[in-house]
Formats: C-alpha cells, structure tokens, sequence
C-alpha cells in the first residue's frame, strides 16, 4: 500500500513539474508622444467658386491621441481672420476636438448694419445669407458657395482627401455638415453668426464670446425669443465691453433662456466649474491697451493676459465652455 502512494506521489509530482508555465507577452511598445498639429488652408485651395474672404482658415487637430469624435468651428468677428484666434483653437485641440477657425465673408458688421434700422428682423436674415448664401438682405451679397455653410463642407471634405487617417469626413452628411457632432462658437460678428446656426441646425453646443443683438431703439433681434436648443447656448462676456451694452446682453441672455441655468458668474474671482451657468463675465485687463480691447479680451490672441508659464488667464474658463455636455 504504502508503495503505491509513493508512486502516486511521484506520478502526481511529474505532472506538476512538467506543466507548461504561461508565456510572458512583451511589454507594449511605448506609444509615440501627442502632438498638435496645425493647418492654414486658403479657402480657394477647397472650392474654386469662393470669391471673397479669401484669407486662411487655421486647423488643429491631434495626433496620437484619443479624441472626441466632436468639431469645434471657431468664426471670427468683423474683418478678422482665424489666426487672431489660435489660442481658442488650440485649446479646443488640446481637449481632443478636431478644430477649426473658420474665414468667411465678415466685412460688414452686422450690428452696425442693423442698429438703425429698429427693424427687429434684421439681425436675424443678414446673419442667415452669410450662413447659407440664400438671398434674404439687400446689403448682404453672400452666395452659397461663399457662404459658412459650403465653406465648412468643402474644407472638411478637403482635409479629409488630405489627410484621412485625421478622419475629417465624419463630420459630413449627405453633402452637409452633421450639426450633431459640431460646437459652433464665435467672437463678434462671429458669434452672433454661430448664435443663429445653433437657433436652425441640431448642434452640438453654442459658445458665444462678445455679443449680443440689439437695435438703436434698445430693441432685441427677434432671433433672441426663438426656443430651439436653449440649453445649448453659452456666453463668456466683459461688462467693460466699449462695443456692446452689458445690460442689452443680460437681457439677450434671459430671452435665450441661459439664465435659466445659473447666476452670472465672474471667472477671474470664482473656480471651474462656476455653478455649472451659461452665463460668465471676465473684468480682466487685456494685455493690448486700444479702443475695443475690452471687447476683444475674451478671445482675440493679442488682447488675452497670459500668466508666467505662458498660459492664458481664461484658460479655465474656455475649459470649461468647451466641455462636451452631450452623453
């Protein structure tokens, strides 16, 4: 007896020394490092049939890195270009959108064009002709090929022959931009086109730096009343602004139903994530002392404070409205 358990033991004792130990895989090859890359791209360069507003679009994307799957569309304010905006671009990038400052017809400004009209409906059909080119302002000569709308198209499909591993077609549908994957923001005249776009088209998030609508009888732009995707639309505005009256914005503000997110909050003294409101202001001091500089000190390059490390001062704030409220 006592032998066959010896054998047994021996036997059991085999089979556990020549069991195969499991492989060892080798350790991940180390991921290249991300980087940002940065494109100027002439309008022309997209569709031959722009005729006008023909300086460079400015896009920033990164590589190597896991990204939102979400455009952000930057348009400058009155005769500006999207390199005075690189900043706003860049950080947009650098939270994983694919981003663009976006050159379109932005010669005229709008507010100037329609404040002593005290027609109410003005705003509203100027800024539409500049979005889809369809004729509805006898001052306003923009056609569909020059228009937002077909400027964003070709460029997307432009960068997308370019360069396709960048994915940039994913934001294209049916010939049209896919507004369910796109935040539109602006400064200015920009804004309050990106304001009517988000009032006619299912997107993604408002963001709206230094605007609001308003006639020379104190009158808000009838766009302002309209309710579609209220929840969407955020601002960041300086109450020193010498453009535009702070008290007209807070008005624009309660007739587009962001107030009822939240208080107004000053981001230079409160921290991210300020309540979570859609309403912010900044008293900083611009960094460039000239006439608009308050108006300009919530998003022009050349007009923002920067800290010791070179970072910008609404840093946190542009964070934040940047956040991709969307599940």
């Amino acid at each position: 007896m006592r032998s066959l358990v010896t054998v047994l033991l021996w036997i059991s004792f085999l089979n556990v020394g020549c069991h195969k130990k499991a492989a060892v895989p080798d350790p991940p090859t180390n991921p290249a490092p991300e980087i940002t890359v940065d494109y100027t791209i002439a309008p022309l360069q997209t569709d031959a049939a722009i005729t006008m507003a023909l300086d460079s679009h400015f896009v920033s994307v990164k590589h190597y890195a896991t990204l939102k799957n979400v455009l952000f569309v930057f348009l400058p304010g009155t005769n500006r270009q999207p390199k005075d905006y690189q900043g706003i671009v860049h950080k947009a990038a650098s939270m994983g959108y694919h981003a663009i400052g976006l050159m379109y017809p932005n010669r005229k400004a709008v507010n100037t064009l329609c404040a002593p009209t005290n027609d109410t409906t003005c705003h509203r059909r100027a800024r539409l002709e500049i979005v889809d080119g369809i004729d509805r302002h006898p001052v306003i000569d923009v056609n569909a090929a020059n228009a937002i709308i077909s400027r964003l198209v070709k460029l997307l499909q432009w960068l997308d022959a370019s360069e396709p591993a960048e994915h940039w077609a994913q934001y294209v549908k049916n010939g049209q931009p896919d507004w369910t994957k796109i935040m539109v923001s602006g400064h200015s005249q920009g804004a309050g086109n990106a304001a009517l776009i988000g009032k006619y088209y299912p997107v993604r998030k408002v963001i709206l730096f230094s605007i609001v609508d308003y006639l020379s009888d104190k009158k808000l732009a009838d766009w302002e009343d309209l309710p579609a995707n209220k929840e969407k639309y955020y601002a960041l505005f300086n109450p020193k602004d010498e453009l535009l009256y702070y008290y007209m914005a807070e008005r624009s503000w309660q007739h587009l139903g962001m107030t009822g997110y939240g208080g107004i909050v000053n981001v230079d003294s409160a921290p991210s994530p300020y309540g979570n409101t859609h309403t912010l202001i900044t008293r900083i001091s611009p960094s460039l002392d000239k006439n608009d500089k308050f108006h300009n000190s919530t998003a022009v390059d050349s007009y923002l404070t920067k800290d010791n490390a070179g970072v910008y001062a609404l840093d946190k704030a542009w964070e934040y409205l940047l956040k991709d409220e969307t599940p």
